[in-house]
């Protein structure tokens, strides 16, 4: 995605699917090239077609494609999410530079804040 600026909602439990969903589509509709980061840290027991299956009960078919899995807890550590039940926003710009990073669910507020950040000029 160099050269681009995008977004990456990311839900680290079944809980925080829904509010990813809502911020996903908001964003998806304000023409923001948008993924959906899934750290899906199950247990070994459980089958990943399952999981998958889950998955697809939650996204929407029109964003199938702008999901990520990450199966472990390597994307959540090293951007240091934490493991609760909020949706984490995170800016990237042209140079994968964070222009803005946000926790919670979608608010007017909010939404304004990554509009913003996804249409500020670039920096030199």
């Amino acid at each position: 995605m160099r050269g681009r600026r995008f977004v990456l909602v990311v839900g680290r439990t079944r809980r925080s699917a829904p509010p990813c969903k809502k911020w996903v589509i908001a964003l998806a509709k304000a023409n923001a090239t948008v993924f959906q980061v899934i750290v899906a840290d199950k247990p070994w027991y459980l089958p990943r077609g399952l999981v998958l299956r889950e998955i697809r009960k939650f996204t929407p078919a029109a964003y199938y494609a702008n999901v990520l899995v990450e199966w472990y807890r390597g994307f959540a550590k090293s951007w240091q999410i934490p493991k609760d039940n909020a949706p984490h926003v995170i800016v990237i710009d042209e140079r994968s530079r964070v222009l803005a990073r946000l926790r919670g669910k979608l608010t007017d507020a909010r939404l304004k804040k990554v509009q913003i950040a996804l249409t500020s000029k670039p920096e030199a």
